[in-house]
């Protein structure tokens, strides 16, 4: 008879054949569980399909999750395919509220395994059986980063149809705050895909999870992105309440409940305080028409996000300089270990302070301790101080004292900004640092645009975090751009291209828009092509800009994007007593338009050209856009006896390109921006477009990487002063080609 094996961690008894311990997930046996090259040590649970294992992968030390199929369904090859799928579908999402992938993989058997990263945290299906109903503020900011990565999964045209309290670990962070992470797409689809054409769903199972799928989801009709929005209001009324939407002895009832009830608010079922917008956004979420719920996930964040405004301006606030902020208002406790004795000590001394002279006498002493702590690089000690003011602002026992602490506490922080600026370097002070450049709130944010330009780069990404965080809705800040030295500009500008699409475009165009021409240029100069292909409309208004420099890095733009809608600005533009180098970068942007209106102003120049060296390079680019209309004109001016014999000869010149097949017409070559100094907004012409070689192909995507030539100076009718003056718009002259 065979002996049964032990545990040796928690000596239960094992099967023979195990590998780990049914108990505690303890690995069995002397050879170590592999998939790949990561090593199992633990399993951390097991589901109806699937086990999930705690793996590390040796050479870089990291522990990670693993997720494969039990052996069962592994020969199945639908449930291998929908595996697959998850895999790929969440790989393609990178968002910090999103579980990362990191590998994908088969085992020497064949079974299919995704690594993902390992989360220290709780379900939020946990967190509802422990803690529910939770206040209505944490509420509001868990589902508001449910909603955010529903927000980059809808976008990368995903839908979620899964979502529950189950996919959702809730992680706490080390200042206090919460983190959300979305993950098990497994039945994710995409939005370009519908459900008759899904080869994984075509068996007519209902995939979801009843009480938060949708009624479409329910009734087998066609459904979009809508849906995850419906289980993310029934996440958030779950969470206030403590129960769900609807409760049924049995599927069928509760799937009726959702097709035909109207939700009962949440204020009317729990005797918790749920204020009257939570029932209008739960109400709207949960609403049975999809086109009366709300329509994209950003929209439903911004409902959210009135509520925290409408929470911290209920609050009364000793001191208006301490605005709450999402670290700000994190829920503390001393057995946490987050408060040190010596800062509680110091902030209850002052408190229960009675008289004048001995409450300044300890503000003295409170001042000076703080300020050792910074010296000592101490920021827990700092932050622990300061969240015992915060905790007693809610419930103030003595009001003068807590407002000269507010008072003396602000004036300590702006004294020791310098220091929290260097904590934000090393990776152990940051979170600290960042927690307590919040705490100063909307009234230091123009300090810290003023000490951007003294900053390195990451420093200076890590304290525009903090401002972002500080103003999420950028309403301060879009008014303190106006006014911020074009230095600090740029680091904002480089920060906001990775900020939502409407927030960037936002502070991309007002800058274009803006009176002030150095911030203008700075605005073109920061664009990456995405911003700029959205902002292509305001880039030929800038065209027409009094400053020169804005206007080359326009004519750039324009160059880059191949905006063939500019050609009409580009004519006024001609038309204009402009410098002859910017003329001459217009012909150029002309000629790589290539259109018919563009080949037109072309041939127009080159009736008007009055000199050799700008009858050459007319007819060069007027042939090099390969356009027979363009060619033919120069072959008839070089024919015609009335063309000066200087110029015919130019023209031949030009025209050997077609004829000579050793000399076929080469590419023309892109716009590339002249190398300058950071520091440098000094006003600098287009370089000159050169021949590539008969082999180069034609780039796409961007500019190629060639060395501007010298550009021979054209000679032209001299050019007036800039006239601001002459109309710009529909009324404004448009020269004609003769």
């Amino acid at each position: 008879m065979t002996s049964a094996l032990t545990c040796p961690k928690c000596n239960a008894s094992v099967a023979q054949a195990a590998k780990f311990c049914e108990r505690c997930g303890t690995p069995l046996g002397s050879q170590p569980l592999m998939f790949g090259d990561y090593e199992v040590t633990e399993v951390i649970g097991e589901g109806g399909m699937g086990r999930v294992y705690k793996a590390i992968q040796p050479r870089l030390n990291r522990a990670v999750c693993i997720k494969t199929l039990l052996p069962q369904f592994s020969s199945d090859p639908q449930v291998v395919r929908r595996f697959e799928k998850e895999a790929t579908t969440m790989a393609a999402l990178s968002h910090p509220n999103i579980v990362s992938v990191f590998d994908v993989g088969r085992t020497s058997d064949g079974a299919a395994f995704i690594v993902m990263e390992l989360i220290d945290g709780r379900s939020l299906r946990i967190v509802l059986r422990d803690e529910s109903p939770i206040p209505y503020e944490r509420a509001v900011r868990l589902i508001d980063q449910v909603l955010a990565a529903l927000a980059e999964a809808h976008l990368h045209g995903t839908i979620h149809r899964d979502l529950k309290p189950g996919n959702v670990i809730i992680v706490p962070l080390r200042d206090g705050s919460e983190l959300a992470k979305v993950l098990d797409f497994g039945i994710a689809r995409t939005l370009d895909v519908t459900e008759l054409d899904d080869p994984l769903t075509k068996s007519g199972m209902m995939l979801g999870t009843p009480g938060y799928m949708a009624p479409e989801q329910l009734a087998g009709e066609p459904y979009d992105s809508r849906i995850d929005l419906y289980a993310a209001g029934a996440l958030l009324y779950e969470l206030v309440t403590g129960r769900r939407v609807f409760r049924a002895a049995n599927d069928a009832e509760l799937r009726r409940k959702a097709l035909f009830e109207t939700p009962v608010p949440p204020s009317s079922v729990t005797s918790t305080n749920v204020p009257l917008i939570i029932d209008e956004i739960c109400l709207k979420a949960l609403a049975r028409s999809a086109s009366e719920r709300y329509q994209t996930a950003n929209e439903f964040r911004e409902a959210l996000a009135q509520v925290t405004r409408n929470s911290a301006s209920s609050v009364s606030p000793m001191h208006p300089a301490f605005e709450y902020t999402p670290l700000a208002v994190a829920p503390t406790s001393s057995a946490s270990g987050i408060f040190t004795t010596n800062s509680r000590a110091l902030v209850a001394q002052v408190l229960t302070a009675t008289g004048d002279w001995e409450r300044s006498h300890l503000l003295e002493s409170y001042v000076h301790q703080m300020h050792e702590y910074v010296a000592a690089g101490d920021v827990e000690s700092v932050r622990s101080a300061i969240k015992v003011l915060q905790v007693e602002q809610k419930a103030p026992q003595n009001i003068e004292a807590l407002k000269a602490l507010f008072d003396a506490t602000r004036t300590f922080l702006l004294d020791a900004m310098p220091h929290l600026f260097e904590w934000l370097k090393n990776e152990p002070t940051r979170r600290g640092a960042q927690w307590l450049l919040r705490v100063l709130g909307p009234t230091a944010v123009s300090l810290y645009l003023d000490a951007l330009p003294a900053l390195d780069p990451e420093t200076q990404q890590h304290l525009l975090g903090v401002i972002k965080a500080i103003d999420p809705t950028l309403s301060g800040l879009l008014a303190l751009l106006r006014t911020t030295d074009a230095k600090a500009l740029k680091p904002v500008l480089i920060a906001a291209r990775n900020w939502p699409d409407d927030q960037n475009r936002q502070v991309f165009a007002q800058l274009l828009q803006g009176p002030d021409a150095s911030a203008r240029q700075v605005a073109l100069e920061s664009l990456d092509e995405r911003m700029a292909f959205r902002l292509a409309l305001v880039i030929r208004q800038r065209l027409h800009d009094p400053v020169v420099s804005v206007r080359n890095e326009a004519l750039r733009w324009v160059f880059r994007l191949e905006d063939e809608d500019a050609v009409n600005d580009l004519s006024k533009l001609l038309e204009r007593a402009i410098s002859p180098v910017e003329r001459r970068s217009v012909w150029r942007v002309l000629s790589h338009l290539k259109t018919e209106e563009a080949v037109s102003l072309l041939i127009w120049a080159l009736n008007e050209a009055t000199h050799v060296d700008a009858v050459a390079e007319l007819s060069l680019l007027l042939v090099r856009t390969r356009s027979q209309r363009a060619i033919g004109h120069v072959e008839r001016l070089a024919a015609s006896p009335s063309t000066s014999s200087k110029f015919q000869k130019a023209m031949e010149v030009a025209l050997r390109e077609t004829r000579n097949p050793s000399l076929a017409p080469a590419p023309i070559s892109r716009i590339t921006p002249v190398p300058r100094k950071p520091s440098e907004h000094t006003p600098s012409s287009l370089p000159t477009i050169t021949r590539a070689p008969e082999s180069t192909p034609r780039p796409v995507g961007g500019p190629p990487r060639l060395e501007p030539t010298p550009m021979p100076q054209p000679i032209v009718a001299p050019a007036k002063p800039y006239d601001d003056t002459i109309p710009i718009g529909p009324d404004a002259p448009t020269p004609k080609p003769r």
